[in-house]
């Protein structure tokens, strides 16, 4: 029989093991969330045998599968660079399908303040030729200028090939009418029964609802393209995001909702799906399974099919601060990147985690975890056909995540605002929660086989809606937003006012972290039109005042004398320690919002740098030991803060597996470091945080770290390597 021990209280992980200590069922399991409570019964009732260590925590997880070592590496392609008044940035075209005969390339183009104000024209060009851009802007900076806008460009006549560009203002726009043809005759049939055994079925015609007004996504000469819903039963709902390009091809993605949170009964069903474009079939779903929170999509492309792509600027994508400062002169590994796509052609069915964790409190260094997923990054770097190919098929798959808790009579996200006793939880259905509460029988059906968590969510949507515009991808990255707001227990939630959607009081470190980078993403890109855009303003303002308040003014930490500057962590499983991991992932996200212009984030930055360069310069031990898995921060009696780094690591343990700091991984505490100090000294320009980065790569010259033969480096896990100054520290020279 095999065997499964679960570690740790909060952070619990599952790993194989042979060991028979106890019975789970013998064990108490108060200390574990809801989700991760239903995973063990999940597994009990598969008859697996499940056993408790008391006091342990695993400080990584059992090896990945096995990965190839790099092989070829794909580095960042050579893009033109502005030179003349009016030039934005450079962009690569290619066009390389031979079947593919639709001339407009659509895409999500962000920009820096002041590169475009709303009401520029825009073209690319390749060579001296002039092409006109369709521009329908979504975001905007504070200045006003345009952060975010969908391009849709007219290729006509550019030979297929591969084409270096440049993205540039003109004095007049397009001028071609869109034609008003719809060619597309596609409808949907859907044929399904309920949890309760009551049949449903519906109908969904393009035509017809494209004579009807839906929300308008593009409006201009070249493309056009309105969202409609249409409810197919009493909780499935049907979305079709329809484009149409000039001359009447169309696209539509087709989207299956089972979102509604508040209405009775269990959500699981199972229906078939047939599409036809006039009489003939061109897609058939059977027996789709279809379990509570969750979407699948499709896209369908009729009558014309476009074969451009665009390859952006990565390093114009990080002065618009879209993403972090990644170092782009390290690529990445086309071994790792076919090997994930290799995996995912195995999983073709709908709804299903393809790469993901489908138990998402198991720690340490996965693909998913970080400031943006390995597969983002990847396609930030290269550029590639093939990591572009993954990271939208891996973004797609953010649907199958049952964490869309919507109005029913909105379909929008839960807010918290108007619901502040709402918990995205099985606890959220207590009968005290009034209008708050979610119905019993939401969570009686099933999950999908997923066990969610904050402390180790990944950023499923944001660079596929950054790179692609798909309205889709917006829809996600709200979704994923909201959720990291509700899924946060109320009475922490509340700490300033019921219904703040706060999130700087979650009890994990690295659960703050990550749910402040989704909320702030969602504040940075979504579009200002959108009716979710505010709340998330809101809640990474409200949360970036509240650590402000704490740390800064009121001085929570002043008690922790040479050593402040860390972040509490309230659940952690080792009585009086401090995780630097996860303050670096902290810090990492509030260097980020400093660096897109939040004054409270960048004095939080500020006063975090005592503590990240402390931990390296003032300990008088290695400065490896800064990146351990521990500090003992606290006295382990009274659980105050220590005054001095002396007295932190005397009580530091010296147990190697608490000092193992995993310098040869990608996702090890060495590099989370490393890309701390480097965010840190993009906001402070103080060489103290350059000086800390280069005691700690002293002690790292034996690291496999950068070499391409090691499957677990840099190459293959890239998500943490920010890029230093270009001169003047020894970590440059790795």
């Amino acid at each position: 029989m095999m065997r499964i021990r679960l570690t740790g209280l909060f952070g619990t992980c599952l790993l194989l093991t042979g060991l028979l200590i106890a019975p789970i069922a013998a064990q108490d399991l108060s200390g574990l969330t809801p989700e991760q409570r239903r995973a063990v019964e999940r597994l009990q009732a598969q008859g697996v045998e499940l056993q408790q260590v008391d006091g342990a925590q695993s400080l990584r997880p059992q090896p990945e599968q096995a990965v190839p070592s790099a092989g070829r590496i794909l580095k960042t392609p050579d893009f033109l660079k502005p030179q003349r008044a009016g030039e934005i940035t450079g962009l690569n075209l290619d066009r390389t399908a031979r079947d593919a005969d639709l001339p407009y390339l659509t895409f999500g183009q962000v920009f820096t303040a002041g590169d475009m104000i709303p009401g520029d024209h825009l073209a690319i060009r390749v060579g001296d030729r002039l092409f006109p851009v369709q521009a329908d802007v979504k975001a905007a900076h504070g200045d006003g200028s345009v952060r975010h806008a969908v391009l849709t460009a007219d290729l006509t006549g550019l030979d297929r090939g591969r084409h270096k560009a440049m993205l540039l203002r003109v004095p007049a726009g397009p001028a071609t009418p869109h034609s008003a043809s719809d060619r597309s005759q596609l409808t949907v049939s859907i044929v399904g029964r309920r949890a309760d055994r009551s049949e449903f079925a519906g109908q969904l015609d393009l035509l017809s609802l494209s004579a009807q007004r839906g929300t308008s996504w593009l409006s201009g000469p070249f493309a056009r393209e309105q969202s409609h819903t249409k409810q197919i039963g009493p909780l499935l709902s049907v979305r079709a995001d329809h484009r149409v390009y000039a001359g009447g091809a169309a696209r539509t993605r087709l989207t299956f909702e089972n979102h509604k949170t508040f209405a009775p009964g269990m959500r699981d069903m199972t229906y078939t799906v047939i599409v036809h474009d006039g009489d003939q079939v061109i897609a058939r779903y059977d027996d789709i399974e279809h379990y509570r929170g969750s979407n699948w999509s499709t896209v369908i492309e009729t009558t014309a099919r476009s074969g451009w792509r665009v390859e952006q600027d990565p390093a114009y994508l990080i002065a618009a601060g879209a993403v972090m400062p990644f170092d782009l002169g390290y690529g990445v590994a086309e071994t790792k990147i076919a090997a994930d796509l290799a995996a995912l052609a195995q999983d073709t069915d709908v709804l299903t985690p393809g790469l993901l964790e489908p138990y998402m409190p198991s720690t340490g260094g996965r693909a998913d975890i970080g400031p943006l997923p390995a597969w983002d990054v990847m396609w930030l770097k290269s550029q590639s056909a093939r990591a572009e190919q993954l990271m939208l098929a891996m973004a797609g798959r953010a649907g199958a995540i049952p964490w869309h808790y919507a109005e029913d009579a909105t379909g929008l996200p839960v807010k918290v605002e108007g619901r502040p006793w709402f918990w995205a939880e099985d606890r959220g259905t207590e009968e005290w929660r009034g209008d708050d509460r979610i119905p019993s029988a939401y969570f009686m059906g099933s999950d999908g086989g997923w066990s969610l968590d904050t402390a180790h969510k990944p950023l499923m949507t944001y660079t596929a809606y950054l790179a692609t515009g798909d309205a889709y991808f917006a829809r996600e990255l709200a979704h994923e937003a909201a959720w990291v707001i509700a899924a946060i227990w109320p009475d922490l939630r509340n700490v300033n006012a019921p219904g703040e959607p706060m999130v700087g009081e979650e009890l994990q470190l690295r659960g703050r972290a990550w749910a402040l980078r989704d909320v702030s993403a969602a504040a940075f890109l979504l579009p200002d039109g959108d009716p979710m855009k505010g709340y998330f303003r809101t809640a990474r303002d409200i949360s970036l005042t509240h650590m402000k308040r704490k740390y800064i003014d009121s001085g929570f930490l002043d008690a922790a004398g040479e050593t402040e500057g860390w972040f509490e962590d309230t659940s952690y499983s080792i009585a009086g320690a401090v995780p630097p991991w996860q303050n670096d992932f902290m810090v990492m996200v509030l260097a980020h919002e400093a660096l897109r212009g939040s004054a409270d984030a960048a004095a939080l930055v500020r006063w975090a740098e005592n503590y990240q360069a402390g931990r390296f310069l003032a300990t008088g031990a290695s400065p490896s030991a800064g990146a351990a898995y521990a500090h003992m921060l606290n006295e382990p009696g009274t659980q105050s803060p220590v005054g001095s780094w002396m007295r932190a690591m005397a009580l530091t343990s010296v147990d190697p597996a608490y000092l193992n700091n995993f310098p040869d991984d990608g996702t090890g505490y060495v590099v989370s470091a490393y890309a701390a100090l480097a965010m840190t000294h993009a906001v402070t320009r103080s060489r103290v945080s350059l000086d800390a980065a280069e005691a700690l790569a002293v002690t790292q010259r034996d690291s496999r770290l950068f070499d391409p033969s090691n499957a677990a480096g840099i190459y293959t896990r890239p998500q943490f390597l920010i890029t230093y100054p270009a001169a003047g520290n020894r970590v440059n020279t790795r």
